[in-house]
């Protein structure tokens, strides 16, 4: 029911989210339904031609709506036009009167309306000096992008000068109820008051904003949002480049097989799946030539191996031991849930349980005499004062220094947020989306100036673990097809997992039928399904137990984080398990925390540091087990669609592992974090970026574990037990 393709989720709702622009923040001075509209004097085609707001809707009713600028992508290709196209309708509803007001120059606004033919269906008036849409409380600073203060796009219902409804996009410049047909669509169901601003979300009320009735739900002055609700309301489309808008997989139609699935197709025939060009960046792998021509072939790249290490049987396969998942087992629904329900559940519920922790921790603390109480965040008081929040980004650049913001939580801070300032710091690591506990003192410029950081310790396992049988498997992370879609380098890895008769199992991650692939995109005589069942065959083929994690860039799997199982396992199958993404799996009494998505490279371009003294890769898995999650970047990188109610359940790191398993673009490697072992497996085909032989081969990677009495809890324990080969295939 919910394996759909990029096509249907586009038209579900599913947004990008990227990592380093902010999101728009609605101030508290937005004007209220019911009220009057502020007199202004507005300009019609030239200075000379002045407008007084009050005249346009004087006993009349009509629309008044604000954009970001003329000719600017958005507002030229859909906003306006809409509004042309359907000046008719809304006439045949009673509303006479369309006007657009923006902030630019009255001879701009006079080019762009003829440029839509709007003479006689919407008045394109000109707020030079933003006057009117400040009054409004509805401008937003674009001087980054265009130079100055612009206006939110908004729309409103006004009869007789009075706002009848408002509908305010929730990042201030996208498109969506603020359209003339989202507009024209509520006007005919009288549903206009399931569309409100930010500014109506009460994160204390016990409103249930699923209800449809006629009544607005209650509102509290100043309650400002936070990045719980501006994280999931998605950035501007329209502003976006091509090639970002290109590269989001939900623009791949639906191929024709699954399109006409309820006609008979000839057995002989396999219709041409439908695929648009240029989905995103093509990348090549190795020809077959180039594959087989290798010369670095089971090459060592990086290896640990334990004090206490023993040589591997080989000449008897050993039994497999126990495998459990801990973690989602099915498919469940995605993108469904109104704003309030998403940034009231996990985001919001996330920072309030940081605050428990960092309190628990704080206050059972030896020799503490006297309880730490965490005060709100934005309550200037004189006093040092600690803090729980979330870190945002208030640029439209990355994350700085002087563009470090905390949020705080609805229980405790109602979402306010104030500058942290960092220069007294001796060193920090921070990154958009991490909960912190902050010691200081708020300045006269309104600044919260940090003193002391203080991070939750790593949690270890409750219980006593210790391996009574050996453990061995191999693992690597797609992609897995050579150039026009050749099985070798998979057929290679699959034979020498049943070659090696130490290896018990093998962990596949994806992808498996990768997005990037320019064989994938041009592909003509399969679905990605058949395509992807080739791959089934041939596992099954070599009779290896083969546990399958599927991957974001899977373009035959759902696109959403975190991902369910590629097939439901109650169909037992001899060979195949197959996992979620993340996944935790246990190997008998070892922990593995196993993921397919590129985190590390994503922290990596988004975290900012002062003077730390652990190596950049330690310190960005370290976060990962302080924030208790697979993936605590908020907002995600653009290649990552998460349902947050679902990740807060099984994207969660809440004890720490033994292993800690990913597949990264990184460089591969092995390190120890205090008692983890965390492992950068590589990709098994490296994308075809020279001409050079010893570029065709990918790596993968053979973890073995001895068997102990001892306590693996114990990192040395477990340093001393363990041999791990990262290898090129």
């Amino acid at each position: 029911m919910f394996h759909l393709q990029k096509s249907i989720q586009l038209a579900s709702g599913v947004r990008a989210f990227h990592a380093s622009k902010p999101l728009f923040l609605f101030g508290s001075g937005v004007i209220k339904e019911g009220a009057t509209l502020p007199n202004h004097t507005l300009f019609e085609n030239t200075p000379k031609n002045k407008v007084n707001t009050k005249d346009l809707f004087a006993g009349k009713k009509g629309i008044l709506f604000g954009v970001p600028g003329a000719f600017t992508p958005g507002c030229s290709k859909t906003h306006l036009p809409g509004y042309v196209d359907s000046a008719k309708d809304f006439k045949k509803l009673g509303y006479d009167t369309i006007v657009c007001v923006t902030v630019n120059d009255p001879f701009v606004c006079e080019a762009w309306a003829k440029e839509h033919k709007a003479d006689g269906q919407v008045r394109v008036l000109a707020d030079p000096d933003a006057k009117f849409t400040k009054a409004l409380g509805l401008e937003k600073d674009m001087t980054a992008a265009l130079g100055n203060v612009r206006s939110s796009r908004y729309a409103m219902v006004v009869d007789d000068n009075k706002v009848k409804k408002l509908f305010v996009e929730p990042d201030g410049t996208g498109l969506t109820c603020s359209l003339s047909k989202n507009l024209i669509d509520s006007i005919k169901k009288g549903d206009l008051a399931k569309f409100i601003i930010m500014e109506d979300f009460d994160m204390d009320a016990d409103d249930n904003m699923e209800q449809e009735n006629d009544k607005s739900p209650k509102k509290k002055p100043h309650q400002p949002s936070g990045i719980a609700i501006d994280a999931l309301a998605g950035l501007l489309d329209s502003y976006s480049s091509a090639e970002t808008k290109n590269s989001r997989r939900s623009a791949i139609p639906i191929p024709l097989q699954q399109q006409q699935g309820s006609h008979s197709l000839s057995s002989t025939t396999i219709a041409t799946p439908v695929r648009v060009t240029n989905i995103t960046q093509q990348v090549s792998t190795p020809n077959v030539a180039t594959f087989q021509a290798r010369m670095n072939k089971e090459e060592i790249i990086v290896e640990h191996i334990g004090n206490k290490a023993n040589n591997k049987d080989k000449t008897e396969r050993k039994k497999i031991p126990s495998i459990q998942f801990q973690s989602l087992v099915k498919p469940y629904k995605y993108m469904y849930q109104t704003i309030y329900k998403r940034a009231n559940g996990a985001l919001n519920k996330q920072i309030e349980e940081f605050e428990d922790l960092f309190l628990t921790m704080i206050n059972n603390k030896e020799n503490e005499k006297s309880n730490i109480v965490l005060y709100p965040v934005g309550n200037a008081v004189q006093d040092e004062v600690q803090l729980v929040g979330r870190i945002v980004c208030d640029s439209a650049g990355q994350l700085n220094a002087q563009s470090i913001t905390l949020e705080g939580s609805s229980r405790t801070s109602k979402c306010n947020r104030v500058r942290l300032d960092v220069s007294s710091l001796p060193s920090y690591s921070l990154f958009p989306g991490q909960i912190i506990f902050v010691s200081g003192i708020y300045t006269n410029d309104g600044c919260f100036h940090a003193k002391q950081l203080t991070n939750l310790p790593l949690v270890p396992h409750p219980i006593e673990t210790k391996i009574s049988n050996d453990i061995s498997f191999m693992i690597a992370a797609g992609p897995f097809l050579l150039a026009n879609g050749n099985l070798s380098a998979f057929e290679e890895l699959l034979k020498r997992a049943e070659e090696d008769l130490s290896i018990q199992s093998l962990i596949l991650l994806g992808p498996f039928i990768d997005e990037r692939s320019s064989y994938v995109q041009n592909l003509q005589d399969k679905t990605y399904e058949q395509l992807f069942n080739e791959l089934l065959e041939k596992i099954k083929s070599f009779r290896v137990k083969t546990i399958l994690i599927p991957s974001l860039r899977d373009i035959h799997h759902d696109s959403i984080y975190p991902l369910s199982p590629f097939i439901n396992n109650e169909n037992k199958d001899s060979t195949i398990i197959y996992g979620c993404e993340p996944s935790i799996l246990s190997f008998d009494d070892l922990q593995c925390a196993i993921t397919s998505t590129d985190i590390l490279c994503h922290l990596s371009s988004e975290e900012i540091s002062l003077n730390q003294t652990t190596d950049r890769m330690s310190r960005l898995i370290r976060h990962l087990f302080q924030q208790k999650s697979f993936y605590p970047l908020i907002p995600p990188n653009e290649s990552v669609s998460i349902e947050y109610d679902q990740a807060f359940e099984y994207a969660k790191i809440d004890i720490l592992p033994h292993l800690f398993i990913t597949s990264s673009d990184l460089r591969p490697f092995i390190k120890f974090i205090d008692s983890v072992c965390a492992i950068n497996i590589g990709r098994l085909v490296k994308n075809q970026d020279s001409t050079m032989i010893n570029n065709a081969s990918g790596t993968y990677a053979k973890i073995f574990l001895n068997k102990t009495s001892d306590d693996i809890n114990n990192g040395t324990i477990l340093n001393d037990h363990l041999h791990i080969q990262i290898l090129r295939l």
